[in-house]
């Protein structure tokens, strides 16, 4: 690869970052949300300029999430058994199943001090020891099993659903990370996978009021419920800020300081000045660290919440790092040219007599003549590389400078007899 071409394509990559920072400086990013008409996130969505779409009523429930924490013990069967709930709801939700295991009782001291007027029950429950409140109506579909085990009996207030009722029965596995007040919830990070993520309503009874971390450039969407009246964190921006210009300063520095590498720092071959003069690993490191700076850009602008001095730290050390790699990468390169170096010095003379013997033989008509001369300078040719007797190539060289004369004259005895002489001195070598 020629030194020029990878300037060309520094170049292009540079002017390409550039341009795609300054075209984004002209539009403003935005996390999509979901809001319910009328509510406090649907009025933060429009004063923020974020990507919004409004819940219908038809579909309203499957974001209205509650989530509540249980005390469960693991049957004889492994399956779980719901023993309490320490919660503040008055319509509980019983869970399917509680870290991947099933939820199949609830256990004979569940409904004591415990006030709610309305239970909804999975498919999966098969067993109720604890004795129901009066007031207590439990809400279930029609398959499920101590429903049909327990229709008839008065001792239990049931309510069936029909099919395409919508509940969520997966309230007991709490992706979000909150913090628990007296009053309220607050939601402060997510721990899921989901990019579409639903922020609860209720946890344990509580509303989630407040939601209080970082959402811009990591999620496709995110829905808030009507519960919350506070938004906190970084939801959207627009792209110049003070880590913006700390990020395409030190970015363009970085494609600076690797041209200058290439061009300036490193040595350069003598024989082509525009040839490609980095090694194979000083290549990977160059192209890491211009790849390492550019996303650190993209993501510290867009999407993490960072302070400029945290952002010059980190963008300094990974310039530092490539510096001290590349010259610690060089020194080998440059302990290389001394090898080659050393290794030329000592193979010179013997180049020397190659050099001085190559077409020796051309223009000789006598067969034995030339057959004699083929032979010593193929003795020379393939001779041991290295120098082993300075003064034996020098004798060599003169003897050499001596034939070609001889040649000239077209003395075949004395052409023969020098070129045995030479043979000789050579295997001595």
């Amino acid at each position: 690869m020629k030194r020029s071409v990878f300037n060309i394509v520094t170049a292009v990559i540079a002017v390409v970052y550039i341009g795609m920072l300054i075209m984004g400086n002209v539009f403003y990013a935005s996390i999509p949300v979901i809001t319910v008409p009328g509510s406090y996130a649907e009025k933060f969505a429009k004063e923020h300029m974020l990507k919004q779409a409004n819940v219908p009523d038809s579909i309203g429930k499957i974001f209205d999430v509650r989530y509540e924490n249980f005390s469960v013990n693991v049957s004889e069967n492994g399956l779980l058994s719901i023993e309490s709930y320490k919660g503040n709801s008055t319509e509980l939700t019983i869970p399917k199943s509680i870290g991947g295991t099933k939820v199949a009782y609830i256990g004979e001291k569940f409904f004591e001090n415990l006030e709610i007027e309305k239970l909804y029950i999975p498919e999966t429950i098969e067993q109720i020891d604890s004795k129901p409140p009066k007031n207590l109506t439990i809400f279930c579909f029609k398959d499920t099993p101590f429903y049909v085990d327990n229709k008839d009996s008065k001792e239990w207030n049931f309510e069936t659903m029909y099919d395409s009722t919508y509940y969520n029965y997966n309230c007991a596995d709490i992706p979000f990370l909150y913090n628990d007040y007296e009053n309220y919830m607050e939601i402060t990070g997510y721990r899921g996978d989901d990019k579409i993520i639903v922020i609860p309503s209720y946890i344990d009874g509580k509303p989630v009021t407040k939601v209080s971390f970082n959402l811009l450039g990591r999620y496709e969407a995110v829905a808030f419920p009507e519960t919350v009246q506070e938004i906190n964190g970084k939801v959207s921006a627009w792209l110049f800020s003070p880590v913006f210009a700390v990020e395409i300063v030190f970015t363009i520095l970085a494609f600076i300081i690797v041209v200058a590498t290439v061009n300036i720092i490193l040595p350069r071959y003598k024989n082509n000045i525009n040839e490609f003069t980095l090694s194979g690993s000083q290549i990977v490191f160059s192209i890491l660290y211009l790849a390492l700076q550019v996303y650190f850009s993209f993501r510290y602008i867009y999407s993490i919440r960072i302070l400029p001095g945290v952002a010059v730290l980190i963008s300094l050390a990974i310039m530092i790092a490539y510096i001290i790699i590349i010259f610690l990468l060089n020194r080998g390169r440059e302990q290389s040219y001394k090898v080659i170096t050393e290794v030329k010095e000592q193979t010179a003379p013997i180049r020397n007599l190659q050099s001085m013997v190559r077409g020796i033989s051309d223009g000789i008509s006598d067969s034995e003549t030339k057959k004699a001369v083929s032979r010593m300078a193929e003795e020379i040719r393939y001779s041991q590389a290295k120098s082993k007797n300075a003064e034996i190539e020098n004798l060599v060289s003169n003897k050499i400078v001596l034939l070609k004369s001889i040649i000239a004259e077209g003395n075949k005895e004395e052409i023969i007899a020098k070129c045995n002489e030479i043979i000789e001195l050579m295997k001595s070598r």
